[in-house]
């Protein structure tokens, strides 16, 4: 990543993150749109920690601050620790020091317990909620890593009170996805990553965790038996001198919030990953070079970069409703509310690469079906 120092690191992650979503966007067939999403985020929050101390001086004051925000910047969050070592190497798993253990139950701003993403035994389904008689209400399958990803969301009716509460399922490694819109009750999570629902509804994974979209979840049985031990989450970020380099931080981080709107499944029609990611490229090794400058030359180089990063980039050209024949999809999604189905696909183009990226929104289809199999992701709607 350029040198050992933590300042080095700290842009070396910044032009990795940059030149990783060019990679992935410049092969829509394997277009991977949650890891783009993931990259683009660490930057929301953690642009002001390089950005912001560039023009500190002494060296080694920038140093400490730099390693500072390193170190926040992975947290107790193991993926994105994980994420962090594998960009940046031994040096960078040196510095953050050990692994923190994963949290998965904790308490949020109003003391209530929370979970984090769950394996099935120790999530208490069937303790807490009623699946045999929960519908589906969402099903999105997609392109992750060199296979499929999948989510389910079943509206499960609680055992620990009245209403009912959402139970997101989180497949990896999907080898089978059957769903039938016409066919969406009962559900049954078997030991291993298999779901069955319906007649025929199946999604078969290498693993699968479960998170809550629940206001009630703290009610549970499952909530209640981990109180003792479900911290209340106190992390507190550095103090940096964000206004030193504000110009070109906030170009920088306005760009990346631009690259996280593909968190939106139509994201991916309106932004223009590639124009972007070209005029980034680099981007922490420029700013880095410019910051080791001094006085007005200092100030001329970040001014310059901010300009750079401010060019105006274009819009794409927005979303379809309806999927092109030629296309290969990398994304399938159908919703109950807003009855809808939402699709990503590559679709071929003239000039490298050969492919571009779509998306397309059908509202209010009376059938949806879609199917995963091997390496091929199908959806039909009528």
């Amino acid at each position: 990543m350029g040198g050992d120092g933590a300042m080095s690191m700290f842009a070396g992650l910044i032009d990795s993150s940059v030149e990783r979503v060019r990679s992935i966007a410049a092969d829509p067939r394997r277009f991977d749109r949650q890891e783009v999403a993931r990259i683009a985020d660490v930057w929301d929050n953690n642009s002001k920690h390089f950005f912001g101390i560039l023009q500190v001086r002494p060296d080694r004051l920038r140093e400490r601050l730099a390693r500072r925000g390193l170190e926040w910047m992975a947290g107790p969050r193991a993926a994105r620790r994980a994420w962090m070592v594998d960009h940046g190497g031994p040096a960078l798993e040196r510095l953050l020091g050990p692994a923190v253990p994963a949290t998965l139950f904790f308490r949020d701003g109003l003391g209530q317990v929370r979970a984090g993403l769950l394996p099935p035994p120790v999530a208490g389904l069937d303790v807490d909620y009623d699946l045999p008689r929960a519908r589906i209400v969402a099903v999105r399958v997609e392109r992750g890593g060199a296979g499929f990803r999948g989510l389910v969301t079943l509206r499960a009716p609680r055992r620990f009170g009245g209403g009912e509460g959402d139970v997101l399922l989180h497949f990896t490694g999907v080898r089978l996805a059957r769903f039938d819109s016409d066919d969406l009750l009962a559900a049954v999570v078997s030991d291993g990553a298999e779901l069955r629902f319906g007649t025929a509804g199946v999604v078969l994974a290498d693993e699968v965790t479960v998170s809550f979209d629940d206001p009630f979840w703290h009610l549970s049985r499952t909530a209640r038996a981990v109180e003792a031990v479900a911290l209340l989450k106190d992390r507190r970020p550095p103090v940096v001198p964000w206004a030193a380099a504000w110009e070109p931080g906030h170009r920088f981080r306005d760009a990346m919030v631009r690259v996280r709107q593909v968190r939106s499944p139509t994201g991916v029609s309106w932004v223009p990953l590639l124009e972007l990611c070209d005029l980034l490229a680099g981007a922490g090794s420029r700013a880095l070079a410019a910051g080791n400058l001094h006085g007005r030359a200092r100030r001329t180089a970040l001014h310059e970069l901010a300009v750079a990063w401010g060019a105006e980039v274009p819009d794409l050209g927005g979303t379809a409703d309806r999927v092109p024949d030629a296309a290969v999809l990398t994304l399938a999604a159908w919703h109950e509310q807003p009855s809808e189905m939402l699709a990503n696909y590559a679709l071929p183009a003239p000039g490298p690469p050969g492919w571009s990226l779509g998306a397309a929104r059908i509202s209010r289809p009376a059938r949806v079906r879609l199917t995963c199999e091997g390496d091929v992701l199908s959806a039909h709607t009528r």
